[in-house]
């Protein structure tokens, strides 16, 4: 079965509600409406006997970030979206534990070598 990119995300999003209702998304319902903070999701994972959790691209999360600053950002010249959405991510959701539900937050290895 293929599924288009909306579809995919809500098949993952169904399938997480009903096996870990408990799991957190990033974002409340309209943020996440609003801003996109679902295109970063880019699979479901769990470790041995945990519950399922949804997994994010990192790039993908700093990308959908510096979207949402870019349209907001201040009238300063020296502001960059993408140096404050880094800054956003890695402190605000890399860096936050929020408990069993927190979600699996992943760096490919061509992203950690490479730079892409």
């Amino acid at each position: 079965m293929k599924f288009s990119p909306p579809n995919k995300i809500r098949y993952m999003l169904d399938r997480l509600e009903e096996e870990n209702p408990e799991a957190l998304l990033i974002g409340n319902e309209h943020e996440r409406e609003e801003y996109g903070y679902d295109r970063a999701i880019i699979g479901l994972g769990c470790q041995y006997s945990r519950p399922l959790l949804p997994i994010y691209s990192y790039s993908l999360l700093v990308n959908v970030f510096c979207e949402m600053f870019s349209k907001n950002s201040p009238e300063d010249e020296d502001y960059d979206p993408h140096e404050a959405a880094v800054e956003w991510v890695d402190f605000n959701v890399v860096g936050a534990w929020m408990g069993e539900g927190t979600p699996i937050i992943v760096q490919d290895c061509e992203e950690m070598l490479w730079g892409a």
